[in-house]
């Protein structure tokens, strides 16, 4: 049964949050409804999904399990498999939850009986590849927050602050500590290495841009063809190479993709976001050019007659119509 939680306004304009598309921004506000008083929550794909996108039929389960990834990389979720069912569990749970009558024990396994795996590849992991998990020490058992490092990691997201009545459903309150990301510095691409994977430490932030982008960004940047939301555009694309593509794969993927909407004449408003397209593996999709329906060719006049009278003259097509043309009667005398 899925449990009453309250957000805080802050929750929204988090600076870790950003890195998220909005879908999966209200799925991790979800998975908060959907855990028990423990912190727990089955974590079938289709059962999840339905929970937290009743109304989304053309949402697909790959594109569910990408967002359980990118929640996965974030917040430092951990994902894990008991007996051929997968589950999740939010590891900062006790740290910031204050429940009265809370039940004595979860009614799901512990992550520790089972075994961790990737939520978008569904893959079993090794528990080293959680890669958002806090390095900070546990805080007290009295359910506040840990002192901030200046980091920024799930554990300083969603806080409940006052009491709730736990697995009855009754209201608690579960807050935003507002927490400043120290972001790390942009590593320099270097363009004569576009052909090599970047693999940045999971852990790590997106690089701070304030300096400029890396040389292999603006590279993709100036080829996609629709350039909107640029910062959004490098979050979405330094994730992709640091764990989907091969950069220089991307790159050439990238001007096929623009070439393509160039000869179909797409206009721009249909050509979707970068960070869209990024966040959909769009390399993948399948160029297929559009038929495009040229006028019907004109028969000439003597090509009308040939028709109408036939090799020896004589007409046996109703007057006025020849293969579904109207013939103008006095043309053709």
């Amino acid at each position: 049964m899925a449990r009453i939680r309250s957000i805080k306004p802050e929750f929204w304009s988090s600076p870790k949050i950003g890195e998220l598309d909005p879908y999966w921004r209200l799925l991790f506000i979800a998975m908060w409804n959907w855990a028990d008083d423990f912190g727990r929550g089955t974590c079938e794909p289709r059962e999840l999904m339905g929970f937290a996108f009743p109304h989304d039929d053309d949402m697909t389960v790959g594109e569910f399990r990408r967002g359980l990834g990118g929640i996965h990389r974030v917040f430092g979720v951990k994902f894990y498999r008991v007996a051929g069912r997968s589950y999740y569990v939010i590891p900062t749970w006790e740290r910031h939850q204050k429940i009265d009558k809370r039940a004595k024990a979860s009614k799901y396994p512990a992550p520790d009986e089972g075994e961790p795996f990737d939520p978008e590849t569904w893959q079993v992991t090794s528990e080293s590849g959680n890669p958002a998990e806090s390095s900070e020490e546990p805080a007290e058992s009295s359910g506040e927050p840990a002192e901030s490092s200046g980091g920024y990691s799930e554990s300083s997201v969603l806080e409940q602050g006052n009491r709730g009545t736990g697995e009855q459903g009754n209201r608690g309150t579960d807050t935003l500590d507002q927490a400043s990301p120290d972001l790390e510095r942009a590593r320099a691409t270097d363009p004569s290495k576009l052909n090599r994977v970047l693999e940045p430490d999971p852990a790590e932030s997106i690089p701070d841009t304030s300096r400029g982008y890396p040389d292999g960004f603006e590279r993709w940047w100036a080829t996609y063809p629709r350039r909107v939301g640029k910062r959004k555009a490098f979050e979405a694309w330094y994730r992709a190479i640091g764990t989907r593509v091969n950069i220089g794969d991307l790159q050439a993927a990238t001007e096929r993709f623009a070439a393509w909407h160039a000869q179909e004449g797409t206009d721009e408003r249909y050509i979707p976001h970068p960070t869209t397209w990024l966040g959909r593996d769009g390399w993948h999709d399948d160029l297929t050019p559009r038929r495009k329906q040229g006028p019907a060719a004109r028969l000439s006049d003597e090509q009308v007659l040939m028709r109408v009278l036939g090799p020896n003259g004589n007409s046996n097509a109703p007057d006025g119509f020849v293969d579904g043309q109207v013939i103008n009667q006095k043309q053709i005398g």
